[in-house]
């Protein structure tokens, strides 16, 4: 039992700090001043820390969050 909570713990803080990445990387793309050959590089840079949380992972981040960020660099920046 203590195991799971630990287990649970342990996946609820890899959520967290999921959601600080990817909402850093957003904020930096509405509110940053990029030219747009920067954007791909702060995609990847945030690509890269997510799959160190989630490293099988990948094509989820690229199916959820990467049209996002285009998005949002699109529309904001």
């Amino acid at each position: 039992m203590e195991e799971n909570a630990r287990a649970l713990a342990d996946e609820e803080s890899k959520m967290l700090r999921l959601r600080l990445i990817v909402d850093g990387a957003a904020h930096l793309l509405m509110h940053g001043h990029f030219a747009s050959e920067e954007v791909p590089e702060i995609i990847q840079q945030t690509r890269a820390k997510v799959l160190e949380l989630f490293p099988d992972k990948g094509d989820l981040f690229d199916l959820i969050f990467l049209p996002r960020f285009m998005r949002l660099f699109r529309d904001w920046g």
